[in-house]
């Protein structure tokens, strides 16, 4: 903002005209004066020095005039300076008030408080976003592992179930078989001749009680037979399933031998 000149030129013009004054004064009392006032004669150069009594018209002397002019610089010097302030406005510079100066003033600090707040206020705004993100995203990570939770307890369920299912399926399946063996066992002691599925020959009385014990457990009905041998007469035991009134009843008995168990058997004639 463009203030006023300040007219300094003419206190300086004085000032370097004073003090060139006060130098005119120390050069003239120095030189001048001396030889104004003559060299001393003969007649007194070789008579013997007098005191002589100091009036006051000899204390105005040169060094009297040069403390005097240094004083007057001095006091000078001390006085303050007085500054001029034009009232002209210069061409291109606009006169503003101080209630002017003080209302753009107060314009400006309004306009950075209003700047600062809203930086604040923006700050703050970005702040309480990120902390609902924030809440958001942890509130869906719960969620996600609450249903994770959710599905992997109804995957355990599932597969209890599912096991349960599977072993009551076999106790039925087993249930089952015991009874078509029963129930082939009575119908087998009715039947006079038809076929058998041959397990295996032993000539040891404790490997045919084995496999006899081991079908069985697995369903099977199994009956037993001394047989002769190619070691002598009623020296083995015939370990078979049946015996069944046709041979394709014979052959599914078979297969199923060999589905349980790995077993393989082959049908025969009964008796």
């Amino acid at each position: 903002m463009p203030t006023s000149p300040i007219d300094t030129d003419e206190n300086d013009f004085v000032l370097k005209h004073r003090i060139a004054g006060a130098a005119f004064l120390l050069f003239f009392g120095a030189l001048v004066l001396p030889w104004l006032l003559g060299a001393p004669s003969d007649a007194k150069k070789t008579q013997t020095p007098q005191p002589v009594e100091q009036t006051a018209t000899q204390e105005y002397v040169p060094e009297d005039l040069e403390s005097e002019v240094l004083a007057q610089l001095q006091e000078e010097v001390e006085t303050p300076e007085k500054v001029y302030i034009s009232k002209v406005t210069p061409k291109g510079f606009t006169q503003v008030s101080e209630e002017e100066v003080k209302q753009e003033s107060t314009t400006a600090d309004a306009e950075q408080a209003d700047k600062t707040a809203q930086v604040a206020k923006d700050k703050l705004e970005q702040e309480k976003a990120a902390q609902e993100k924030a809440q958001s995203e942890l509130a869906k990570q719960k969620q996600l592992a609450a249903e994770k939770a959710k599905a992997e307890a109804d995957k355990k369920a599932q597969t209890a179930k599912a096991a349960e299912q599977a072993k009551q399926t076999i106790s039925e399946d087993a249930k089952k078989a015991a009874l078509d063996a029963k129930l082939a066992a009575e119908s087998a002691k009715q039947i006079k001749s038809g076929w058998i599925v041959q397990v295996g020959v032993f000539t040891d009385q404790a490997g045919a009680d084995k496999m006899s014990k081991s079908l069985s457990d697995k369903g099977f009905e199994t009956s037993t037979t001394i047989v002769d041998t190619n070691k002598g007469p009623k020296t083995g035991t015939r370990v078979w399933l049946g015996p069944f009134e046709d041979r394709e009843q014979a052959s599914n008995a078979k297969q199923s031998l060999s589905d349980k168990t790995g077993t393989s058997g082959f049908v025969r004639a009964y008796p």
